[in-house]
C-alpha cells in the first residue's frame, strides 16, 4: 500500500491508522474489566466487595454438661450463635425455652429450679436451637409440714379408721429428705391422745398408725409440728363412743395337780382386754368353792390392776386329803359390761413312799435277835 504524508500535520496514513486501532483496543479492555467485575461479583469473588454471611448456623450452650440444682436454687448458663464459618455472634440475641416450666424455669440463661424432676433447657437463635441441657432438681430443706392423708377416726380408743401421714417439705411443696420428729396434738375437742403422738418420719414422711382418741364422743381435730416448720391442723372428724371392755381370760378352765402332803406351783393365767374402752381397775370379786369339801385353799392375786394382767393362783396343798377339789373364780374391771369367771380344779394325789431301805439295800439279810432301821425313799 502505498505511503501517503500529510505534511501539515507530520504523519503518515500508516499512524493515522495506528492511532485508531490502539482507541478501539482500550475500550475493550475497559469493557472486559466492567465484564470480569460483574462476574465476580455474581460468583461472591473478590474480598474488597463480597457481602459478609452472618447468619446463624448453630448455638452452643455453656456448660454443656448436666445441672444438678436443689430446689429454690439457680444457675446460670451461656448461649452462642455461630456462623457457619465458626465465627461468634455474641451480639445477637437468644430465647431460652424450658421442657417443664413446673420443674425448672429459664429466663435470660438463669434457671431456676422448682419441683423435684428433670427439664431439658434450649436456646435458639435465628430459628437454630441447641441441644438440650439437663437439669435435675433435687428436695430443698424442709420448711413446712402438709398432710397427704387426713385422719379418719372411728371410735374413740381405738386407732384411727385412716391413719394421718404427713410430709415434711420444702417451700415448693416436695417432699424433704428429713428424719425429724412430728408430733400430733389435739387442736380441737377434748380427751387425750393415745397411742404414739411422736413419730420419726422416714424420707420426710410421719405416718400415725398407732394414734388413737381417748375420750367420749364428738368433733375433733389435731395439730402436727415439728420444731420451728411450719405446723399443718387436720380437718374436723368425728369420734364414736367406745364400745365397752371385755374381760378376756386365757384359760376359763385351770388344772392344778399335787401332791399329798406337798405344794404346787403357782398359775399365771393372762386376762386382756377384748373391747375397746379401756380395762381397768381390775380385782377378783368372789372366789366359791364345791360343797361338802374343805375351801379356803386358793390364793388369787393380779399382778397389775390395768389390762393386760396376770392373774396369779396359788393352791394350798399340804394339808389336804387326797381328793379333787373345784373353785369358782369371778373378776370384775372398770369399762367392763360384764364379769368373767374361770374353774380351777384341784387334784391331790396319793404321795408313793417304799419303807424297805434304799435303792442300793432294798432286801436285807438280818441275825436273828439283830434289827435294822432303813431309810424311807419315796
Amino acid at each position: 500500500m502505498p505511503k501517503s504524508k500529510d505534511k501539515s500535520r507530520g504523519y503518515t496514513s500508516d499512524t493515522i491508522v495506528l492511532g485508531h486501532n490502539n482507541r478501539q483496543g482500550a475500550r475493550s479492555a475497559a469493557v472486559a474489566a466492567i465484564l470480569l467485575t460483574a462476574l465476580q461479583l455474581a460468583c461472591g469473588g473478590g474480598d474488597a466487595t463480597r457481602p459478609v454471611d452472618n447468619s446463624v448456623a448453630r448455638v452452643d450452650v455453656s456448660p454443656a454438661s448436666t445441672l444438678a440444682l436443689v430446689s429454690g436454687t439457680t444457675g446460670t448458663l451461656t448461649g452462642t450463635p455461630f456462623t457457619k464459618d465458626n465465627r461468634a455472634l455474641s451480639a445477637t440475641a437468644v430465647t431460652w425455652t424450658s421442657s417443664n416450666d413446673l420443674v425448672a424455669s429459664v429466663a435470660g440463661g438463669v434457671v431456676t429450679a422448682r419441683l423435684v424432676g428433670t427439664a431439658s433447657i434450649t436456646a435458639t437463635s435465628g430459628g437454630i436451637s441447641s441441644a438440650g441441657v439437663t437439669v435435675t432438681v433435687s428436695p430443698g430443706a424442709a420448711t413446712q409440714l402438709a398432710l397427704r392423708a387426713q385422719p379418719v377416726a372411728g371410735t374413740a380408743y381405738a386407732p384411727f379408721t385412716t391413719a394421718a401421714v404427713v410430709e415434711l417439705r420444702d417451700p415448693a411443696g416436695n417432699v424433704a429428705n428429713t428424719s425429724a420428729t412430728v408430733t400430733a396434738a389435739i387442736a380441737s375437742g377434748d380427751g387425750v391422745l393415745g397411742g404414739s403422738s411422736a413419730v420419726t418420719a422416714v424420707d420426710g414422711v410421719a405416718t400415725f398408725t398407732t394414734l388413737t382418741i381417748n375420750g367420749g364422743a364428738g368433733a375433733r381435730s389435731l395439730t402436727f409440728s415439728s420444731g420451728a416448720l411450719t405446723a399443718v391442723t387436720s380437718t374436723s372428724f368425728n369420734v364414736a363412743a367406745a364400745p365397752p371392755a371385755v374381760i378376756a381370760i386365757a384359760s376359763p378352765s385351770v388344772p392344778i395337780n399335787a401332791q399329798f402332803g406337798a405344794s404346787s406351783a403357782a398359775v399365771n393365767i393372762l386376762i386382756t382386754n377384748g373391747g375397746v374402752f379401756p380395762l381397768t381397775n381390775l380385782r377378783v370379786q368372789s372366789v366359791t368353792y364345791s360343797p361338802l369339801v374343805p375351801g379356803g385353799w386358793l390364793t388369787t392375786t393380779l399382778s397389775s390392776a390395768n389390762a393386760p394382767t396376770f392373774l396369779i393362783l396359788t393352791a394350798a396343798t399340804a394339808a389336804l386329803p387326797v381328793g379333787t377339789y373345784t373353785a369358782g373364780v369371778v373378776v370384775v374391771g372398770d369399762g367392763a359390761a360384764a364379769t368373767a369367771s374361770l374353774t380351777v380344779t384341784l387334784v391331790v394325789g396319793q404321795l408313793i413312799t417304799n419303807t424297805y431301805g434304799t435303792p442300793a439295800n432294798k432286801v436285807s439279810i438280818v441275825s436273828i435277835g439283830s434289827s435294822i432301821a432303813p431309810t424311807v425313799v419315796t
